[in-house]
């Protein structure tokens, strides 16, 4: 399971800088500015660090062992929950979810499982780490595909506006909509990842704590 997270790490961070440039293709004057072009060089930047923490070092996916494939089976499913929440919101039925609770429940439930089965709170911050890291990954591939096959649509304008997107661009004084809003995509794409680990951190202790003590639990009333 190891090999196969890896794989789908990969596989995800290659896409996910092709459908970067895909964007860029979308709204070609974005790279005519300082910031149009340093965005997806941060994108990439940031891609590159997670792909080499990813191998070797002190986080290296190799580190979680068979648990691996705990981290692949929720991040799919955090990736899978996250785009389902953004695309009924694209077609015109949003759910009143926030997405915050979806990270917070892959780190715990991934942290919980992990520090369960290994005993060990450190593998299970890890493995909450990563399953978000991972899922947002995933995610960014989702997300970037439902922008590009709706792009220009009234259901994409009226979810950026209920995003706060269209009245941050009226606010930024102007230029291009289709810019603006491809710089704002490149920008969660950016975040997204940091975010994961910050969540994954903080929430992933607190799901470690709670499967060391149910781990620790079962141990003394296991019958002698």
């Amino acid at each position: 399971m190891t090999s196969l997270a890896k794989s789908v790490l990969t596989t995800g961070i290659a896409i996910e800088a092709a459908l970067i440039i895909v964007g860029l293709a979308l709204a070609p004057s974005t790279m005519r500015s300082l910031v149009g072009v340093g965005e997806p060089v941060a994108d990439f930047g940031l891609l590159l660090v997670i792909l080499a923490a990813s191998k070797r070092g002190p986080f290296a996916i190799a580190r979680l062992g068979p648990s691996a494939g705990t981290c692949l089976v929720i991040a799919v499913c955090f990736a899978v929950a996250y785009n389902a929440l953004l695309l009924t919101d694209l077609l015109g039925h949003p759910i009143a979810v926030e997405a915050y609770w979806i990270f917070i429940a892959a780190a715990v439930l991934t942290s919980g499982i992990v520090a369960y089965q290994t005993r060990t709170i450190a593998t299970g911050i890890l493995a909450a780490a990563w399953s978000l890291v991972l899922g947002t990954i995933l995610w960014s591939v989702g997300w970037m595909l439902i922008v590009y096959f709706s792009w220009g649509t009234k259901g994409q304008y009226a979810f950026w506006r209920r995003d706060g997107a269209i009245a941050d661009y009226h606010h930024s004084g102007g230029g291009s909509l289709g810019v603006f809003l491809i710089r704002d995509v490149q920008g969660s794409l950016f975040f997204h990842p940091l975010l994961s680990i910050a969540i994954g951190l903080l929430c992933g202790a607190f799901g470690a704590l709670i499967g060391t003590l149910a781990a620790g639990t079962r141990n003394r009333l296991r019958p002698a």
